[in-house]
């Protein structure tokens, strides 16, 4: 829970109405995500521990918390299931992207929960992957349009960390649930890269009207985080191929890898994405390269080179 105090923090907001990192709401939701952190990550010794060698070393000298201490229904259990539903039903005004990016790690932080109670982990993937393909709000005419667009960014990139966090923890029990993660994953790849080689309908601006914002009057553009960076969706490969290491018949996750780099073939084969790689500009636009100034520059060197050559 936030104070008071931070709840009336009106002023570090941005100009969409989102908190600023100055923010006391802001400031206390990521402290939260650091004693999770430390709590989850730093002082349980868990069975599956595949610690790096030097983090190892510096924490020989800590008596990690046996995780056994969450085994035959222990009332820690009980406690982390009352923890998972109030992160859940918590929700921020306005959607903060600020704010949701700090909600996001610490459901990837109740691993113990997830792997005595599998039905807690399938919940937390349908939400991570519900929130995933939701649109980001933008304010390209305000003074904050940048940090506005990065903060969007990043709330995605929290998303697929935290899926790949889980994943990469406990693909024993998140392969339990491969097949709707799969199609659900697959459905918001499609989509994203439908939205990059189908921008003749853009989303239509609209007023924003939340009370909390600087400029009452500033426009918010509602965008697909395929508009603004390709590096979450990618992430969400990864996931699929994170996940499959918990299958322990070599021959399945063959067959399963099989299939994802068929769909990735099939999209990438497909008449929307070759259009766009044959076609330059549409490509440097999709990858957001500066190709008018490139070709500026391309063109002055070579004058350049052909004015050394004159004898």
């Amino acid at each position: 829970d936030t104070s008071n105090t931070a709840n009336n923090d009106t002023t570090n907001v941005n100009s969409i109405g989102h908190c600023t990192i100055n923010n006391e709401k802001y400031i206390a939701m990521d402290g939260l995500c650091d004693v999770y952190r430390i709590i989850f990550e730093n002082s349980i010794n868990y069975k599956f521990n595949k610690t790096k060698a030097m983090k190892r070393k510096k924490m020989a000298h800590i008596k990690l918390l046996d995780e056994s201490v969450f085994d035959n229904n222990s009332p820690l259990i009980k406690m982390l299931e009352q923890i998972h539903g109030i992160i859940l039903n918590w929700k921020p005004n306005n959607n903060d992207t600020q704010l949701m990016s700090r909600i996001y790690p610490l459901l990837s932080a109740l691993i113990p929960l997830y792997c005595r109670q599998p039905k807690y982990l399938q919940i937390t993937f349908e939400r991570l992957l519900t929130d995933f393909p939701k649109l980001l709000p933008l304010s390209p005419t305000a003074n904050d349009a940048f940090d506005i667009k990065c903060n969007a960014v990043s709330c995605k990139r929290r998303i697929a960390y935290s899926l790949l966090h889980i994943a990469k923890r406990i693909p024993h029990i998140c392969v339990k649930y491969i097949e709707p993660i799969w199609k659900q994953v697959m459905d918001i790849i499609k989509a994203n890269f439908s939205t990059f080689t189908h921008k003749s309908t853009p989303h239509k601006p609209i007023v924003c009207t939340n009370t909390n914002t600087n400029n009452s009057n500033s426009k918010v553009i509602m965008a697909s985080i395929m508009e603004l960076s390709e590096g979450p969706v990618c992430h969400l490969f990864e996931l699929l191929v994170c996940i499959s290491n918990g299958l322990t018949d070599p021959e399945e996750r063959m067959k399963v890898l099989s299939d994802l780099l068929k769909d990735v073939v099939d999209n990438f084969n497909s008449s929307d994405i070759q259009n766009v790689l044959n076609d330059s500009k549409q490509f440097a636009n999709m990858i957001q390269f500066p190709m008018s100034s490139h070709n500026k520059n391309i063109h002055n060197n070579m004058v350049d080179n052909n004015t050394h050559n004159v004898d």
